[in-house]
């Protein structure tokens, strides 16, 4: 029972951020900036950085890399967009940006990773 009556205020840092981790999922298409996160969050620019780390292991630029490369993911599975498009669409400013963002954490090429996941073949 006393573990219980800990886990709001365990919760409560996380909670906080709720709304942060929201605008991300539902603008990672958009320009995102730091500051502006940390104003949804009430929080100056370095609290909100030091928070968001503790909380998460990770910077929001890290976050926001991820969230945009787990749109990509869906997209090259789900769509037959061009890289382009994905790139554009999921918060990247270029291809050549997307794709080597996407080589270096993904580890192989968005094309590869299409193909890849959808079981589609190489032409001969």
């Amino acid at each position: 029972l006393r573990a219980f009556e800990q886990t709001p205020s365990q919760l409560e840092p996380f909670q906080q951020m709720e709304q942060v981790l929201s605008f991300v999922l539902r603008h990672h298409g958009e320009r995102i900036d730091v500051p502006d996160l940390a104003k949804i969050a009430h929080l100056s620019v370095s609290q909100f950085d030091r928070r968001f780390k503790q909380l998460f292991q990770m910077t929001p630029q890290q976050y926001i890399l991820r969230v945009r490369l787990n749109a990509a993911c869906q997209a090259l599975t789900s769509t037959r967009d061009s890289l382009a498009r994905i790139a554009q669409e999921t918060g990247f400013y270029d291809q050549s940006y997307f794709t080597k963002q996407f080589r270096k954490h993904i580890g192989i090429s968005p094309l590869a990773y299409r193909k890849q996941s959808t079981g589609e073949r190489e032409a001969p």
